[in-house]
């Protein structure tokens, strides 16, 4: 998780561990300075690491957040439980778009949906490819593709993507 996020940005993260027992949406809490508050967010187990987005709040002004798991992991052949906390701000700084979702897993062939936060034309850049450095590094089967959408002030976009675009598991799609 970065330190700092722009109003209405898709949240990230990967988590990884040697975890006692299977993590659920449930057992990942958000807070904004020491409140609870709901948040939309989606949790995926990708072969040992889970991952998961959210789509932050568009907010006025820097205010502080955190995440935490509740979670049970092995530790010298015993269970312990843990809590993890993350801290983040999010800025008053819009982001230019967000993501949904931010984090997929699939056999099928699949969509996202993107969303203009701002009030000018944005043209993004899908890349798409296997898995080199990271999870969200590169994007579209072993050579890697380029494709550009164009959005609106404010207009909301699918954009399809057929599973034999990827030729490994797992892939990647990056925006920008």
């Amino acid at each position: 998780i970065k330190s700092q996020y722009n109003s209405g940005e898709t949240l990230i993260a990967k988590i990884s561990g040697d975890f006692a027992e299977k993590i659920f949406t449930d057992d990942i809490s958000f807070y904004r300075k020491h409140i609870q508050i709901p948040m939309e967010f989606e949790l995926e187990k990708i072969d040992n690491n889970y991952y998961f987005y959210a789509i932050l709040p568009q907010i006025e002004e820097l205010t502080n957040y955190s995440v935490k798991l509740n979670s049970k992991i092995m530790n010298n052949s015993k269970v312990n439980n843990i809590e993890l906390k993350k801290e983040f701000a999010i800025s008053s700084e819009k982001a230019l778009f967000n993501v949904k979702p931010g984090v997929l897993k699939t056999e099928n062939d699949f969509s996202f949906t993107l969303q203009n936060l701002i009030e000018e034309k944005i043209t993004i850049s899908v890349e798409t490819g296997e898995e080199k450095k990271g999870f969200f590094s590169s994007l579209f089967g072993s050579s890697n593709k380029q494709e550009s959408v164009d959005l609106n002030s404010k207009e909301t976009k699918k954009i399809y993507f057929e599973k034999d675009d990827f030729e490994k598991s797992p892939s990647t799609i990056t925006l920008k």
